[in-house]
């Protein structure tokens, strides 16, 4: 347990800032953060160390917030998939792109 206290006071900061980006809603990525922290403790067993503890916690973030989307738009997937493949695509511009579909939601 005093790992996971350690791990959230040295990621936290830079989970919240990853789920900012994609979100720009600070309410939003606060409570994002707390659930990615919250499903890192509860599968904190199945870490395999085969990648950074800080790729594995923004990759739990990710789907929380692919989770979201869902939420507000079934079809979100979809839309992103299509977008993706129809367009280039530049990783800095995830945030912006993944918020374009939230408020078109």
């Amino acid at each position: 347990m005093e790992e996971m206290v350690e791990i959230y006071r040295k990621y936290m900061p830079q989970v919240y800032n990853f789920l900012f980006s994609l979100c720009h809603d600070a309410h939003l990525s606060e409570e994002l953060t707390q659930e990615t922290f919250f499903q890192a403790l509860k599968s904190i067993d199945s870490f395999r160390g085969d990648c950074k503890i800080y790729v594995w916690l923004c990759s739990i973030a990710k789907h929380l917030w692919y989770k979201e989307l869902k939420k507000k738009d079934p079809d979100a997937d979809l839309k992103i998939r299509d977008f993706m493949c129809q367009n280039f695509y530049d990783i800095r511009t995830f945030g912006a792109v993944m918020t374009t579909f939230v408020k078109a939601a």
